[in-house]
């Protein structure tokens, strides 16, 4: 006996139901299953450039220092191309949530972990930036400290010197010099204290290398004060 039109209708619109509603399934399970990809994948990316973002390389020479900033300023154009993708992540993560997705708890559980690690690896960020230009500051300052030590090591072996002359004619020659000694040694000073005033600025600034600097400084400082006694 054939089966009448409305029941067939009926059987026919059940399946088509089922049909959609396993559709519907097994998009949300895919739509999970590649953000938690999408999430590991990131959160790898975030853990390698993590490693360069704290290192403590800050450099050990003028040059080097720059060299290594002129890097992290390339690190930091890599990270703000790569922000796109975490706002694509998170937007994503609303999206499911926002469609009441089944794994809606473990998505906001994994996409906040995953931004906590982008803003820890921003901080380390800005970090290295800071240790770098304070880096910078130094190497500055212990490039222009050496070329003061070259300055007053020649004219240490000067004032040092124990030959006074053998005849008048000698000794005034010797006493010319050194009158001109005395004069370039008092014209120094003004750049002994300029490199004073440089090392004293790094401690208010809290400055990683100011206890060094300021062992350095005191250093010159007593250098000067010898040439000129």
């Amino acid at each position: 006996m054939p089966i009448p039109p409305l029941v067939s209708f009926f059987r026919f619109s059940g399946l088509s139901d089922l049909v959609e509603e396993r559709r519907s399934r097994l998009q949300a399970s895919q739509d999970v299953h590649q953000f938690f990809r999408d999430v590991e994948d990131e959160s790898q990316w975030i853990r390698e450039h993590v490693v360069v973002a704290a290192s403590p390389d800050v450099g050990s020479s003028l040059t080097s220092v720059q060299n290594l900033q002129k890097r992290h300023n390339a690190f930091e154009m890599e990270l703000a191309n790569h922000e796109l993708r975490l706002n694509d992540i998170n937007d994503h993560a609303n999206e499911l949530v926002s469609a009441k997705n089944f794994a809606s708890d473990a998505i906001v559980q994994q996409n906040r972990e995953l931004q906590a690690s982008w803003k820890n690896l921003l901080a380390h960020t800005k970090g290295r930036k800071m240790k770098l230009e304070q880096s910078l500051d130094a190497q500055k300052y212990y490039f222009e400290a050496t070329e003061a030590d070259v300055w007053m090591n020649e004219k240490a072996g000067i004032a040092s010197n124990q030959d006074y002359g053998k005849d008048e004619d000698t000794a005034e020659k010797y006493l010319q010099k050194h009158r001109t000694l005395a004069v370039d040694v008092e014209a120094y000073a003004k750049e002994v204290s300029r490199l004073e005033e440089m090392a004293q600025s790094f401690i208010p600034a809290d400055h990683f290398d100011a206890m060094a600097i300021g062992a350095r400084q005191a250093s010159e400082i007593g250098r000067v004060l010898r040439i000129k006694d």
